[in-house]
């Protein structure tokens, strides 16, 4: 077996218990499940967006994207706001409580990383970061790049 698909399993396998530890440390104060979490964290890194931009960046389809924002909306945590370009847009905002609720899970996040970080060597630090960018910016092309 090859040693990146080795790699890919462990990795498969580690990254969701990371990210789970992460979100435990904040999610009892907070009462949105994981798709409406970051749905509001993409809204409030990408400013308003219309559904088909939210869409995109989710990953999922319109419909998907519609039950969500509904969710959201009903919370009071986002915004329908008609666009002024175009009539027929719907931009969706964050409101002052999904603002709020955004900041508290960024700032909850960043102190999870910085202990965790804590325990590494400023290189190794560095080094995890540059590959995590590299990650990123090929997730960024969407999901039809994983074949």
């Amino acid at each position: 077996m090859k040693r990146k698909i080795v790699v890919a399993r462990e990795v498969g396998r580690i990254m969701p218990g990371i990210a789970r530890a992460i979100v435990v440390g904040f999610s009892q104060h907070i009462d949105l499940t994981p798709a409406q979490l970051f749905t509001l964290l993409a809204i409030a890194e990408n400013g308003k967006c219309c559904f088909s931009e939210l869409s995109q960046m989710m990953f999922v389809s319109a419909p998907t994207t519609t039950g969500i924002v509904d969710r959201l909306q009903r919370g009071g945590y986002v915004k329908r706001v008609p666009s002024k370009e175009d009539r027929r847009v719907i931009n969706i905002c964050l409101t002052l409580k999904g603002v709020k609720v955004a900041k508290f899970v960024q700032d909850s996040v960043v102190k999870h990383w910085e202990i965790i970080l804590d325990k590494l060597s400023l290189a190794d630090c560095e080094h995890y970061l540059k590959i995590i960018k590299k990650i990123k910016a090929h997730v960024d092309k969407g999901p039809g790049h994983f074949k």
